[in-house]
């Protein structure tokens, strides 16, 4: 069996001072095991704590909350009495009662790192935790100085139930700390989303002023073809305009037509990218037609010479 560590309490000289023989109900034998059983719990939380990076607990804190735990020696029996030694060996049924808070608290921490509850945690560890109390069998001595003054007191038995306690203890304690850590991550996704959101509106404005942008030179670029079309059309006589109108209004509507069947490739009609692309379109179709009526106007005029 693993021993849980010593520890030696002092007593009151009242308490002592009569006789040196005690008895393993005594209420300063079971205070001596009691002290014992709670440094044990402080010492493996303690270290429980030192290994985790996550939580920063004082030992103030462990021992305050290991302070709140009831621990019970309850069907005290003596073992094994020397008449030629004032050493009792003793036998008792352990119950360590947790608050309700720890073990709530301990339940939360469990569920956060995915694992199953106190109660069904106790189960798998073969320990016997009855609602908020866990009951286990312990073997103990004591025995005072020769002046009577401590009580010297040491544990053997089931080690299981105080590191089930323990553990219990360290998560309900562990909880605080995941809480700020999962509020600091919550905290910084969030920090993160707005950036993101940020940043996408930054890029959709700065597309929009782009998208704005190239409308307003397509409109440009419009204006200045239909100008040069215009004026070369214009230039011919009355007679050559009239023979080449059937021909240039048809071209007009095959303008508008493949114009706007090329942008809905590019957008929704109602979209700037479609009437940038429409322009766009409308623009090339424009140049070339003008280069067309140049050739024709040039031809005619040189017949007409």
């Amino acid at each position: 069996m693993k021993k849980l560590v010593p520890l030696v309490v002092v007593l009151s000289l009242a308490a002592c001072s009569q006789k040196q023989e005690i008895a393993c109900n005594d209420e300063n034998s079971t205070s001596v095991v009691t002290s014992i059983l709670k440094d044990a719990l402080v010492k493996q939380v303690t270290s429980a704590f030192q290994q985790n990076a996550v939580a920063n607990v004082d030992g103030a804190s462990i021992r305050a909350t290991v302070e709140k735990i009831s621990i019970r020696l309850e069907d005290v029996l003596t073992t094994k009495s020397d008449p030629n030694s004032t050493k009792k060996f003793c036998q008792s049924s352990l119950k360590l009662t947790l608050p309700s808070d720890v073990i709530a608290n301990a339940d939360a921490t469990r569920n956060m790192l995915s694992q199953n509850n106190s109660h069904q945690g106790a189960l798998q560890a073969g320990v016997d935790f009855d609602a908020d109390t866990v009951k286990a069998s312990l073997d103990y001595s004591v025995q005072p100085t020769d002046d009577g003054k401590k009580i010297y007191g040491s544990t053997e038995g089931n080690s299981a139930a105080i590191t089930f306690a323990s553990t219990i203890i360290e998560q309900s304690m562990l909880k605080s700390a995941l809480d700020k850590q999962k509020a600091a991550e919550q905290q910084a996704q969030q920090q993160q989303a707005l950036q993101a959101q940020q940043q996408q509106a930054e890029i959709a404005q700065a597309q929009a002023a782009e998208a704005q942008a190239a409308l307003q030179k397509a409109q440009a670029d419009i204006k200045a073809a239909n100008d040069a079309i215009n004026v070369v059309w214009n230039a011919g006589s009355k007679e050559w305009r009239q023979n080449l109108l059937p021909e240039q209004r048809l071209w007009l509507a095959q303008r508008e037509n493949d114009c706007k069947i090329k942008a809905l490739d590019i957008g929704a009609s109602d979209s700037v990218a479609f009437q940038t692309a429409k322009l766009s379109c409308e623009v090339q179709m424009t140049v070339d037609r003008t280069q067309v009526l140049k050739s024709a106007l040039q031809q005619n005029m040189a017949q007409a010479n």
